[in-house]
This record gives C-alpha cells, structure tokens and sequence, in this order.
C-alpha cells in the first residue's frame, strides 16, 4: 500500500551513484566501509535506521535480499557488509541542517518483520517545518467512477469533504493529480483546519488511466504520463483535459457544492502531475486562481500555452533533484517577461513525496488562510 502510494505521487528511483565528493550543490555517495558489527549496534534490533555526522547521513537496513536500493530523497544502490544481512550507504548532502530527506530501503515488505514499515525522515533543525499528516479527526475519502465521454472510458476520482464544509456553498477546492492518493493529502489539509490554519477546503483527486500496452519515447512510457504530459501523446492530453472540464468540474460543483470562482479554485500535482497542474493553468488562466507544481520534471509542460496574467504559479523543486533543477530553468525561462505572476521555491530535499506534502502545506496556507474571526488565529 505504502509503494502504491509512492507511485501514485510520482517518485522516480535511478539505481546510480558517485563514489567521489566534488564541490557540488547535490549529494555524493561515500566509498566508506562500514563494518556488520557497527550497523548492528546502530541497528539495535530495527529494520533500519539514520543517523547524521557532520554534513553525512548514514543509512543502514537489515534486508535478506541479493540488492537494496536506497529511495527517495537520494536514489542509489545500498553497499552489503561483507556477506551479511546488512546494507547500508553514506550520503554527503550540502546544507544537511536544512535538509528533508527521507530513508527508504527496498524492498521494503520483508518476511519476519520486526517492526511495522514506515519510511524514515530527517528533517534539518533549520528545515522547513514538518507537515502535520496526523489529524485528530478521521479523514473520509470517497471514490467515484465516472463514464467519461471525452476518454470513452471509466475514470475514478476521490473525493474530501472536511465536516466542516456540511451546509455551506461555495467551497474553496484543490485539484489534485494522481487522486490514488488523495488520503495523504486529504490528512495534511483536515490537521490545518483543526489547527484553524485554513479555512476548510475541498479536495478533488483525479485518478490517472491503466492505459496498457502503450510506449512513447523518453520516460514517458506509464499510463500516467498519457494522461499528465502535454505533447507525449498527440491529442491525448486535450482529452483527459475535456474529462477534467467538462465532467469533473462541473460534476463537484454540483453535488458538493465546488466553488466556481477562478479565485477559489486551485490546481496541484507532484512531478508529472505537476506537468500536469503547470500545462492545464496554462491553457486555462481564465478558469483556476493557483497553480502549484512541485518537482516537475517535463520540461515541455510549459510549452502548452503561453503563460499570462491571472492565475498565480508556484513551483517548488529540491536542491537534490537535478532532473526537476533543470526543468525549472527552462520553465523560469517560459516565464520571463510576460508579466504572468510566478514563484519558485527550493528545497535542500530530492525527488521526494515530502517535497510535495511541503508545497501542498504551503499553497493551502497561502491561498486559503483561516479568517481572523475562526475562533483561534493561525500559529505564528
């Protein structure tokens, strides 16, 4: 379940690494020995664990398998302690105290499991803060299939409705890609409304297609990537969008009371969902307040259209993620001149879902901060 979440925001994993340090602004493997006996004492009877030294963070993990791979923040292949059960590596990462990394061995679902799986995070002391994902309230996701004409073909979107919205109208709603795993998202935004952060937000997840057999050049070879990235699939994208349009908007507005101000509406994806989110703001400025993309890696998104004044874009990439690093030049380059209102924000973090739980925080924190009079005032 936690994999198929992973996939459903969009994490890459490249199996490569360095074995020298060169002043850099990204991360370097270590060629560092570390002995069985020092990662079973660090181990402590746990499936994994991190510790930091210096600007060094060390991974280790007990894995009965012929290869670990290390994900998400950095991807790499983990070194085996001779021929033992223990895998570790040692990552060098600029600006560690600012850092949000998170420690992932796979595979990860192993028999004999000593402790429930989670992955593990460092946040920096000088990170930004960590995202509540931890409501008090019970989240409630509802799935719904819809025949779409535009696609010729069933689509799943799911749904959040926070109990405070009951009997009110017009609703301030998100747009998410990759609705599989609007859960997450849907728990980030129920513990800013109980923090009385924001005010209570809609949330629409679209589920991407199962579109088998299909292959298009570069990485663009997932079903995910037919739905999400303008110009892979000549055509395609304009219909997923008209399925968008013309079946999910108004289908929200409708049933669960979707506000139809441009200003109250906002789209947000994760890597080829935040091509995703960048290509259809900018092929309908009129139609969305805030588009928020993070870690997008599909330099041709911004191609779709010009961009123009209205909506407000916000992208947020990490330092680490030299694939989203460089598609961000050229899409600040897409941007320069035309008076469209835009931001960019760098995180010391990677390809990683926890850079897209930060961006989404943060779009609902400043397009849908609580009002003065909400009982108790937004945390300083």
């Amino acid at each position: 379940m936690i994999e198929n979440a992973l996939i459903a925001i969009g994490f890459v994993m490249a199996l490569d690494g360095a074995v020298e340090c060169p002043e850099s602004e990204s991360y370097c493997i270590l060629d560092t020995e570390i002995p069985a006996e020092v990662l079973a004492e660090q181990l402590q009877g746990l499936d994994e664990t991190y510790w930091v030294e210096g600007n060094t963070l060390f991974a280790a993990a007990r894995r009965e398998s012929e290869s670990v791979f290390f994900c998400c923040a950095v991807q790499t292949s983990m070194r085996r302690a001779g021929d033992s059960d223990y895998w570790y590596v040692a990552v060098e990462v600029p600006r560690i105290s600012e850092a949000i990394l998170d420690i992932f061995p796979i595979p990860f679902d192993l028999p004999g499991r000593r402790q429930p799986f989670q992955p593990l995070e460092y946040w920096g002391p000088d990170a930004p803060p960590r995202v509540d994902r931890n409501p008090v309230t019970e989240i409630h996701v509802t799935d719904q299939a819809i025949d779409s004409e535009s696609l010729n073909a069933i689509r799943q979107i799911s749904i959040y409705e926070p109990p405070e919205l009951a009997g009110s109208e017009n609703h301030p709603v998100v747009f998410l890609a990759d609705g599989q795993g609007t859960g997450v998202f849907a728990a980030i935004a129920q513990s800013l409304i109980e923090a009385c952060r924001i005010e209570p937000v809609l949330l629409v997840g679209l589920w991407h297609g199962n579109v088998e057999g299909e292959h298009y050049p570069g990485n663009a070879s997932d079903p995910r990537s037919h739905d999400y990235l303008w110009g892979v699939d000549g055509g395609h994208f304009e219909q997923y969008e008209a399925f968008f349009l013309n079946d999910v908007m108004p289908l929200v507005e409708r049933r669960y009371n979707a506000s139809d101000e441009p200003s109250r509406r906002a789209l947000f994806g994760n890597s080829s969902g935040g091509a995703w989110a960048l290509s259809t703001g900018l092929r309908n400025p009129e139609t969305f307040g805030t588009i928020a993309a993070a870690s997008t890696v599909w330099r041709r998104s911004i191609n779709a259209a010009p961009p123009t004044e209205g909506p407000r874009y916000i992208f947020t990439t990490g330092l680490l993620d030299q694939r989203a690093q460089t598609a961000l030049d050229d899409i600040m380059t897409g941007f320069a001149e035309t008076g469209a209102d835009h931001e960019s924000r760098t995180l010391v973090a990677g390809h990683s879902p926890l850079v897209a739980y930060r961006a989404f925080a943060d779009l609902l924190l400043s397009e849908f901060p609580a009002a003065e009079d909400a009982g108790c005032g937004p945390d300083e």
